[in-house]
């Protein structure tokens, strides 16, 4: 859908460390105007979904090691 050349698309923000998928957040109907520069249209509650979400995933990360014991 294209008027007064704003575009609307679907925007994938993903967290990855080590090749490890942290997070992920999916956005709809994202609208963009050609020529504006992206923090006019980029939201950034969008990031901060997914920040959320992979600190979240570390805590159980971290958790989960943890319970690990080295043998001696």
């Amino acid at each position: 859908m294209v008027k007064d050349n704003v575009t609307y698309r679907t925007i994938l923000i993903q967290i990855e460390a080590h090749g490890l998928m942290l997070a992920q957040n999916t956005v709809r109907y994202a609208w963009r105007k050609d020529g504006l520069p992206v923090r006019r249209w980029f939201d950034r509650s969008w990031l901060r979904v997914a920040v959320r979400e992979a600190r979240e995933e570390v805590q159980v990360l971290l958790e989960a090691l943890s319970s690990l014991r080295p043998v001696i």
